[in-house]
Parts: C-alpha cells; structure tokens; sequence
C-alpha cells in the first residue's frame, strides 16, 4: 500500500472522517505534502541534507512546529506573541514569512510572491505557490528552515547570525552541499535591487565593507571596497578569516578591516558603509567599548 511520510493512505482516510472538521486547510496540507514526496527525485535533490530539510517541510505544511501558538494551545506557555516584532500571534506562516522583521530575509529571491499571494492563506498554501516554481524550491526550503533555526536562537537569546545574512547562508548552504555530493543548483536568477551606491561628495571616498558566512564551515569572509566621488575603484581588499563565535563580532571585525586599510591606503578623508545598522550605531556611540573588536 502507498504511502506518504510513513501515513497508509488508509489511516489518512480513517484520521480525515473521524475530524470534526474535514476542512478545505487539512486537504490542502495533504496535497502539499504528497507534492513534497516527490521532489525527493527532483529538484527535492538541492536541499542540502534533504531529511532534515524536508522533515521541516513536512511538519511545517502540517502545522507541528512548536510555535507560541502551538505551545499555548497545549499550555505550555502564557503568550503567543512573537517575540521578533512584539505585534502578531506566532504561528507557521507568521514565523517563517510574514513576520516584519524576517521579510528582508525573502526580499532578494522571493518578493514576487507578496503579489501572489499576499497575506491569505496559511503557510501549506505558499508551499504549494513555491512548488510552482522548481528552479527556486530548494531555495525557498532552505531559507525557511534557517529562518526558524535563527528563531529558535534568539528566543533562547543564544549567539546567531544577523537576519541580514540569513539569505547568503541558505545560498551558500546549497551551494556548500551540491559541491560535496557533485550537483549543481539550479541558477537562480538575481531580481533588481532597490538599494543603489551613492557616491560620497568631491574629494572624499566612501568604503564599504561586508561580510560572507561560508555555510556550516568554520570560515568567513571580509570584503572592503573603496571608491572616489566617480565611482572608481580606489582600492579593494577581500580576506578569509576564522568565522567569530558571535555575529555581531564578525561585523564589527570587518568594520575594524576597513578603518584599518583606509589608514594602510592613505584615505583618510573617509565615508565608511555597512550593511548592518546594529554595528554601526554600535560604533558611532562613544560610550560604548569597542575592545572587543581589538585595538584601534
């Protein structure tokens, strides 16, 4: 007899009719995870460590994630309000999608799916809407299960890596994978960003700096660029060190990198520029202690 996630389709049936409820949702998550099963001799193939990848899936599409909801449904817990934007009940889709302060995870690979769907519909339905799209698929899987790995870890107030760089990590994450096991990942075409490069007043640059997480490796990344009023590449500095134990360290570091080459290059009359807001309000405050990073 067939079956599906280790469920006879029998037993399936016989679970349904005795449900209070045979809802248009529990059909929806069935269809959703019997469309699952058969990426494991497709695109299923770019997950990375597809078991766990797709177990994820699966206990997402049917609602077993412990989520805040979830948890005070069975009273574990008191509140449900998630802890990220301090707005909304933290179920499924909320954690892994809607939430405000993840949506700039998804913004790079994924906007068009606001359009889409919008805001109905439960987190199986957008499964189903991604599943429509193979090439992006093992992406989309990947970057949800480091979404809800980046949650777990800052609800348990645990060191994890900025949101900012939860998108790079889900690429590279599949990238890293395909490289040991001699695949390759579907090209993944780049949508236009609406962040642009202002040039710096005359007579001054600006010097941006960044940072890359190579997947689960213990190595990371820093990238300095430095550029006139004209745009023109001044100097460039790109070096690989031993990833830090706290992201916001690795930020901080490849700040430090860039000061510190600006002064080995002679621009003194300097613009810096990151992407992470944190670090750089961090560094601007005057009474706060910058040793961490090291000496000045």
């Amino acid at each position: 007899m067939a079956k599906v996630f280790g469920f006879s389709k029998m037993l399936g049936y016989q679970i349904l009719m005795q449900a209070e409820s045979f809802s248009t949702e529990i059909i929806s998550r069935v269809v959703s995870i019997r469309k699952l099963q058969k990426l494991s001799g497709g695109c299923g193939r770019g997950f990375g460590n597809s078991g766990k990848i797709k177990h994820f899936l699966w206990k997402a599409c049917t609602n077993s994630l412990p989520t805040k909801v979830n948890l005070m449904k069975r009273i574990i817990i008191q509140e449900n309000v998630c802890h990220l934007c301090s707005k909304h009940p933290e179920d499924v889709k909320h954690a892994l999608w809607g939430c405000s302060k993840v949506r700039q995870v998804w913004q790079r690979r994924f906007r068009w799916a606001d359009n889409s769907q919008g805001e109905e519909g439960s987190f199986s339905d957008l499964v189903q809407l991604m599943q429509e799209n193979p090439r992006l698929f093992p992406l989309f899987a990947v970057t949800a299960w480091t979404v809800w790995h980046h949650r777990n870890k800052s609800c348990l107030q645990t060191a994890t890596m900025p949101l900012g760089r939860l998108a790079d990590f889900a690429e590279n994450y599949l990238q890293n994978y395909a490289d040991r096991n001699g695949q390759q990942v579907p090209p993944v075409r780049r949508s236009a960003t609406t962040v642009s490069w202002s040039p710096p007043s005359e007579n001054r640059v600006k010097i941006n700096f960044d940072g890359a997480l190579f997947g689960e490796s213990d190595s990371a990344g820093i990238g300095v660029v430095i550029r006139n009023s004209e745009g023109e590449v001044m100097a460039a500095l790109s070096e690989k060190i031993v990833k830090p134990q706290a992201a916001e360290l690795f930020e901080i570091l490849a700040a430090r990198r860039a000061v510190l080459f600006s002064t080995k290059t002679g621009f003194y009359n300097s613009i810096f520029e990151g992407d992470s807001s944190t670090v750089i309000n961090l560094l601007q405050d005057s009474n706060v202690s910058h040793s961490l990073g090291g000496t000045s």
